[in-house]
């Protein structure tokens, strides 16, 4: 499988006061005359798919000869979009505000006690979350599994400790595991002598992996190695969903799998997206330069707590909760909030001559939140449009027949919407495909920032 291959680097100096100060300025100019940006620590992302790779990692490694200074980073390798037989499930973490202070405490086939998270399920919007090494789903998605026969999983429930009504969440557990797991494990470069370079095992392993890792070896005087964790075809087994797992500190790996035709039906389902997947490499005999490793059980509830929690689920599910509305007031506050945080990524109000123009207009709902800022990060996802995109792109999307009002652009081109309904929904660039909806527009707001 082809994949994509991406630096995140700094210059770094050993030098104190004064002169430390002066190496980062020059360090700074020298980026900026890559034509890449900097982030205020130094740090920037380099494509090394990229044409002109080579000729920037040898300007890279002449200056740091020059200055003194030295090249430190991390690369990150990823297999390019593709049809395969499995795919890896993305989960994100928690978010604080998401789940309780304190952990719940159940029995584990072992006898031993295990923590499961609480959550504030009216604050999670049916992503997929990850926690304390569980894999966390909505209850739309295992309906959908249940309803598909995937009788190769359990499910066990979250409990909600919201004020509110939520999304119920539960937690992931297949019953099939794989054996083994290729990756990286614990990889790390620091450079030494050019005459002892090649007698490094690293080095020795980095050139087995190909890619620009020998160049970066080269050039680079520390750097950690991430590499997609992949499989050996005989390990995987006849089952629609499969864990691997390796605990072992500083070595962890927990990734859940998904067979292809498994992933397809949930997708029919809309309860899966392929934003959601990421292609895993199976493979007949082990990747030259790859590690690999046993995996672990992971330690599942008792098939008794399962029940007891499952009977606890449908008890709770069958009382009415409030819902929780986010008001205007609330986002609009939240907005100044974070722009006061945050300055560097928004910009100035829209001035009020502007904004009663847009009084009787469909952006009328926007007022409040222009009258903070005119366009702006609401986060690294979401950026809210200024005015003249936001007529733009909504132009735009009338003539294709797409109703609604532009909001925010998303970083992979999806664009929110607010539609004539009050409802706010997140569609793919491409096809007008609904992956994503919330109740408000101060809903949204709110949700972007938090």
């Amino acid at each position: 499988m082809s994949y994509t291959e991406t630096l995140i680097w700094r210059l770094d100096s050993s030098a104190h006061g004064a002169k430390f100060e002066a190496d980062l300025e020059k360090g700074a100019d020298f980026v900026r005359s890559l034509g890449l940006k900097s982030e205020g620590s130094g740090w920037c992302e380099a494509d090394l798919s990229a044409p002109d790779c080579d000729k920037m990692l040898d300007q890279i490694g002449r200056f740091c000869k020059q200055s003194g200074m030295k090249a430190k980073g991390h690369y990150i390798r990823k297999y390019r979009a593709a049809d395969s037989e499995w795919y890896r499930l993305k989960f994100d973490v928690f978010r604080d505000h998401e789940t309780s202070d304190t952990f719940e405490t159940v029995k584990n086939a072992r006898g031993k006690d295990m923590e499961l998270e609480k959550v504030r399920a009216y604050t999670l919007t049916g992503g997929f979350k990850e926690s304390l090494s569980q894999h966390c789903v909505p209850a739309s998605f295992m309906d959908a599994c249940i309803a598909n026969n995937f009788n190769d999983l359990r499910f066990c429930w979250l409990r909600d400790v919201g004020r509110y009504a939520g999304t119920q969440y539960f937690a992931v557990l297949p019953e099939k595991r794989v054996e083994q797991v290729m990756g990286d494990f614990n990889y790390g470069w620091k450079s030494s002598s050019s005459a002892l370079m090649k007698l490094n095992p690293m080095y020795k392993t980095m050139v087995k992996l190909g890619g620009k890792l020998p160049k970066l070896a080269e050039v680079f005087g520390g750097l950690t190695i991430s590499l997609p964790n992949s499989y050996l075809r005989a390990d995987l087994p006849n089952a629609n969903f499969a864990y691997a797992y390796v605990s072992q500190h500083f070595l962890l790996k927990n990734d859940l799998l998904i067979r292809k035709e498994a992933a397809e039906k949930l997708i029919a389902c809309g309860v899966l997206h392929e934003d959601q997947l990421e292609p895993v490499c199976v493979c007949d005999t082990p990747i030259s330069g790859y590690t690999v490793k046993k995996t672990a059980e992971k330690p599942f509830p008792t098939d008794a707590a399962l029940a007891e929690r499952m009977n606890e689920y449908k008890a709770y599910i069958s009382k009415d909760h409030p819902p929780r509305k986010i008001s205007e007031k609330e986002a609009v506050k939240l907005l100044k909030l974070v722009k006061t945080e945050r300055a560097e990524d928004f910009e100035k109000p829209l001035p009020k001559k502007r904004r009663d123009e847009l009084i009787y207009t469909e952006f009328a709902p926007l007022i409040p939140y222009y009258s903070v800022c005119g366009s702006g990060y609401l986060c690294d996802e979401y950026r809210l449009l200024d005015i003249s995109e936001a007529k733009e792109e909504t132009a735009r999307l009338n003539e294709l027949g797409i109703e609604g009002t532009a909001v925010v652009e998303c970083g992979d081109t999806d664009m929110v919407l607010l539609t004539p309904n009050g409802k706010v929904v997140q569609i793919e660039h491409d096809e007008p495909e609904i992956i994503n909806s919330w109740d408000s527009l101060a809903a949204f707001f709110v949700y972007a920032m938090k």
